[in-house]
């Protein structure tokens, strides 16, 4: 039987969470073909409608995966507690488990306490909390940018 390949749709096939109108992200896509060929890949989704989920794969032309599993509305489970729920479904059915890949660090880290290799896609244009989506925005205080400065001209300054 083939390992499966657990691949989150958000994140990493798509370049954001709106399925009606993100685009697909370019890394994504390479990744996917790359494992497609060793894995059975399952995609799953924290996006209801499933419906939704197929109808962007098929508009983007990603073809070559198992099945979409998507987490219901009317759940109890949160995000990550539903990812590994899938996990452990998997395995209880007799499926070898061989990668878990999402960009969610903490669905990573669960999914690898789970005792699944993981693999977690991150994205550049994330690396500072206020670029991610769910970030903070707005102006930021003068004292918090003086900090910043402060803290960035002392990482700068040799050891004595």
């Amino acid at each position: 039987m083939q390992p499966l390949a657990i691949v989150c749709l958000e994140g990493l096939l798509v370049d954001g969470t709106d399925l009606k109108a993100s685009p697909p992200s370019r890394h994504g896509r390479v990744i996917y073909e790359c494992l497609k060929g060793q894995y059975q890949v399952l995609i799953v989704t924290c996006d209801p409608s499933i419906e939704l989920a197929r109808s962007w794969l098929k508009r983007e032309h990603v073809v070559g995966f198992g099945t979409v599993l998507s987490r219901p509305d009317n759940t109890i489970l949160s995000p990550i507690d539903w990812k590994v729920s899938k996990i452990r479904e998997m395995q209880s059915e007799g499926w070898p488990v061989g990668l878990y890949v999402d960009s969610d660090p903490a669905s990573v880290r669960a999914a690898f306490l789970e005792g699944v290799p993981t693999m977690l896609v991150s994205s550049p244009r994330f690396s500072r909390p206020e670029w991610r989506p769910d970030g903070e925005r707005g102006i930021k205080p003068w004292e918090a940018l003086v900090d910043t400065m402060e803290q960035e001209h002392l990482l700068k300054v040799p050891e004595v």
